[in-house]
C-alpha cells in the first residue's frame, strides 16, 4: 500500500506503526512513520495520505486515549500531533528534539552485543479508566561507560510529553558490574499495568 500511495521513492527505515483504538473520531486510523514523515491511512475509506509531518528517525509510535500521536526515536526526539486523527486536516504536531539527555540510541561498537542498533526508545499511552489515564510514558538506554555498560530507564509525563519526571532504572542489578540491559520493549495494558522485556547479558 506504501507503493499505491505514490512512496516508493522513500526510504524507509525501521518504521513503526500504531492504530487508533480509541472511541473518537479517529478510531481505525492507521499511522506509519519512518523517516521523519507520517503516513496516514484512513480504513474506512482505505486512502491513504503522506503527510510533511516532522518525525523522529527509528521511531516508535503510541495513540493516546484522545487520539493524540505520539512519536519518539533517534537524536532523542519526541513529537505530539493532537489533530491527526482529523482525515480532512493536515496534522500539526509539536517538535521537541533532545528533550530528555538520559536517553541515547547507540549503534554497535567492537565488544558491544549486537553488531548494528542496540535499541530504540519506547513510547506508551495509558489507556485505563483510573489515575493514571492519558499518562506518556518512555523506555529507552542509557549508556554511561565500558564499566557500568547500558542500563534501561523509564520516565512518566502526566502532561502529554511536555514535562517528565526524571529517569528511573527499570532492573535491580548492581551498578557497574558489567552487565548490559539492551534493547528494551514496553507495552501498556488495558487496566494501565506497564510490562517492559529487554535483553540482559547476565
Amino acid at each position: 500500500w506504501a507503493k499505491d500511495a505514490g512512496l516508493e521513492c522513500q526510504v524507509f527505515d525501521k518504521p513503526w506503526m500504531a492504530i487508533d483504538t480509541t472511541h473518537g473520531i479517529g478510531r481505525g486510523n492507521l499511522y506509519l512513520s519512518a523517516d521523519y514523515s507520517l503516513l496516514r491511512a484512513m480504513v474506512q475509506t482505505k486512502g491513504f495520505q503522506f503527510m510533511d509531518a516532522v518525525m523522529p528517525l527509528w521511531p516508535s509510535l503510541s495513540v493516546g486515549p484522545d487520539g493524540t500521536l505520539y512519536a519518539t526515536g533517534r537524536d532523542i526526539a519526541f513529537a505530539r500531533c493532537k489533530n491527526v486523527q482529523y482525515i480532512d486536516q493536515e496534522p500539526i504536531c509539536d517538535y521537541i528534539s533532545e528533550f530528555t539527555p538520559d536517553f541515547v540510541i547507540f549503534g554497535g561498537n567492537p565488544g558491544w552485543p549486537n553488531g548494528a542498533l542496540h535499541g530504540m526508545i519506547w513510547v506508551g499511552t495509558d489507556h485505563s479508566s483510573g489515575l493514571t489515564h492519558g499518562n506518556v510514558y518512555l523506555l529507552g538506554n542509557v549508556f554511561h561507560s565500558f564499566e557500568d555498560r547500558a542500563d534501561l530507564v523509564f520516565r512518566k509525563s502526566t502532561d502529554g510529553g511536555t514535562t517528565w519526571t526524571d529517569a528511573i532504572r527499570v532492573h535491580d542489578d548492581v551498578l557497574n558490574n558489567g552487565a548490559w540491559q539492551w534493547f528494551g520493549m514496553m507495552s501498556v495494558a488495558p487496566n494501565g499495568r506497564i510490562d517492559v522485556i529487554w535483553n540482559d547479558t547476565r
